[in-house]
């Protein structure tokens, strides 16, 4: 039970359409992973999954073996893709058991799962279990090195071992917002792995490579040798944020405003509480705000332990009868302070704490991104950060 004013609706509806402009854009043909990590970017992953496999979806990616574990207890049929490596042998056993397709990033994790396999196969039957394979082509965080690419094709398809099936070969974008620029780092990784899949082709193996930004530059040059072949994994723009891309001349940049996504997430309060403050007092802890007029200060429950960053104080915007309202004053664990003063606010007002509010023929926004460039970070913090005091509500 809810007794506190603050939601976050989550707008399934808009989570479908995303997902339809981004499953065309990366063609039908093309391995499709929609990433539902962190428990959807925020949004609910058993939620999202139904309403994705409603769309058509049989496909997501977690970081998590826990993730993993979760969806498949709802999801009985959906190939899931785990991406973090394996931290001990119960962790293989687990994916195996479970069932879970293992994104393999070394050796290591090679014959963890072998001896998973040999552990598991007389109590669930598995003789054989498929994987993907992930090489570092930049990132310098997880992934074969490239040279390893001969010897892992043929230990895989040459060899004798029957245990391992690989069905899909990926990489991860540094940079997937500079695909289409010719000296962009993400232009360098597509024509490593290009020559890595060379290795792999023939054998119904998926390669996957395409984050969000990499998503819509093959949108923009959708004949692109580097980008055409590969599958997607979208993540953020999956959500509604847009995710950029980089060096459009006039002609792409207009293609690219025409690609409709809808924010998925919008956080909604209200004022509890509303006080006059006479020019020159203080707002909140620290008394770093002082009002240069006698104010109209409303107080709306949300704060930092939800996820609205304390960075954002004195920096923001909320909106509250269709227009945008300051916020004052440092952001508190349960509260923030916002200048109602030219609104003409009372208590019990709703105040949209990201997202779109209309009242009165009047209407204005905040979005993820504007938060993400006050606060100095990114919209997939923002959106992660609302925490599991927000109740989800599903629209």
């Amino acid at each position: 039970m809810n007794f506190r004013p603050l939601r976050a609706e989550i707008n399934l509806k808009n989570l479908r359409h995303n997902y339809r402009v981004l499953r065309n854009i990366v063609g039908a043909k093309q391995f499709f992973c929609p990433m539902l990590k962190a428990n959807a970017y925020g949004h609910g992953d058993i939620e999202c999954a139904q309403a994705l496999i409603e769309e058509g979806a049989n496909c997501f990616g977690v970081a998590l073996v826990e993730e993993g574990v979760q969806l498949r207890e709802q999801f009985r049929e959906a190939e899931i893709l785990v991406f973090q490596p394996f931290a001990d042998k119960f962790s293989a056993e687990a994916v195996v058991a479970c069932r879970l397709t293992p994104v393999v990033s070394s050796w290591d994790g090679v014959h963890s799962l072998e001896s998973a396999i040999d552990s598991v196969k007389k109590a669930s039957g598995i003789s054989s279990f498929n994987i993907h394979l992930k090489f570092n082509t930049g990132m310098g965080r997880l992934g074969f090195p490239p040279n390893e690419a001969k010897k892992l094709a043929d230990y895989f398809l040459k060899s004798s071992n029957k245990k391992l099936t690989v069905k899909g070969v990926c990489t991860h974008l540094l940079s997937g917002e500079d695909a289409l620029q010719e000296n962009g780092r993400a232009r360098k990784q597509l024509e490593i792995f290009s020559k890595i899949f060379e290795f792999f082709k023939g054998d119904k193996i998926f390669p996957h490579v395409l984050n969000s930004s990499a998503c819509l530059a093959r949108f923009l040059q959708p004949e692109n040798s580097y980008l055409k072949y590969c599958g997607g994994r979208p993540g953020i723009s999956l959500y509604g944020v847009k995710a950029s891309v980089a060096g459009l001349s006039s002609e792409l940049e207009s293609r690219y405003e025409k690609i409709e996504l809808h924010p998925v997430m919008r956080v909604i309060s209200k004022v509890v509480h509303v006080q006059k403050l006479a020019n020159g007092e203080t707002v909140s802890y620290g008394g770093r705000f002082q009002v240069k007029r006698e104010s109209t200060i409303g107080v709306v429950p949300v704060g930092y332990a939800d996820g609205y960053m304390r960075r954002l104080s004195s920096k923001s915007n909320m909106v509250c009868r269709g227009q945008l309202v300051p916020v004052v004053g440092t952001v508190c664990m349960d509260f923030t302070m916002i200048d109602l003063t030219d609104v003409g606010a009372a208590v019990g007002d709703e105040v949209t704490v990201l997202g779109s509010q209309n009242f009165g023929g009047r209407s204005a926004s905040i979005t993820a991104q504007e938060l993400a460039d006050l606060a100095g970070t990114n919209a997939y913090e923002i959106l992660t950060n609302f925490s599991a005091r927000l109740p989800r509500v599903y629209v």
